[in-house]
């Protein structure tokens, strides 16, 4: 484990990982209960959802894609500040910790363009990605000796990111 100094990663990281752990409760409770009305609704004709009230849209997503893209930034910050090592395990979790902030950037997108679509594409598929890379990290931090109770922390969120995807439902 590194002892070094707190890089610039290390100063943003704790910071954006309990921003994005927040926002995924106000996330999470507007997919669910949709609680002032709808914003999307299924199209048989085009095969997706498209948008049916655009400040609903925004307000019920945007937790979400900010959510993904600032858990994301928090986890690479957390490897930098973990140092690792260079492994083929690290590089494969650190690659898909890249992916996840990019579906997190591509998810953000899709709020911006109104288009549910990518939102949901992005989302989906950077939550399976980041639960991957979170668990990866936390495998390799055991392996490596970290502090037990952190990387059992990382193993654990990595699973819940990893399951919670198939409690996603279909409209």
């Amino acid at each position: 484990m590194s002892t070094a100094a707190p890089t610039t990663a290390g100063r943003w990281a704790g910071p954006a990982a309990i921003l994005g752990g927040l926002l995924w409760v106000p996330y999470g409770a507007f997919e669910m209960l949709e609680p002032w009305r709808a914003a999307k609704v299924y199209r048989e004709d085009v095969g997706y959802s498209v948008i049916t009230d655009t400040p609903l849209f925004v307000a019920y997503s945007l937790p979400g894609g900010l959510a993904l893209l600032l858990t994301s930034l928090g986890l690479l910050g957390a490897l930098a500040l973990l140092g690792l090592g260079v492994g083929r395990l690290s590089g494969v979790g650190l690659i898909l910790t890249y992916v996840a902030v990019m579906l997190g950037v591509l998810s953000l997108g899709g709020v911006i363009a109104l288009f549910d679509p990518v939102f949901t594409a992005g989302r989906i598929f950077g939550t399976l990605v980041l639960g991957i890379a979170t668990f990866l990290a936390g495998v390799v931090a055991y392996r490596a000796g970290v502090a037990r109770d952190r990387a059992a922390g990382l193993l654990a969120l990595g699973l819940l990111g990893m399951f919670l995807l198939g409690g996603e439902t279909q409209e």
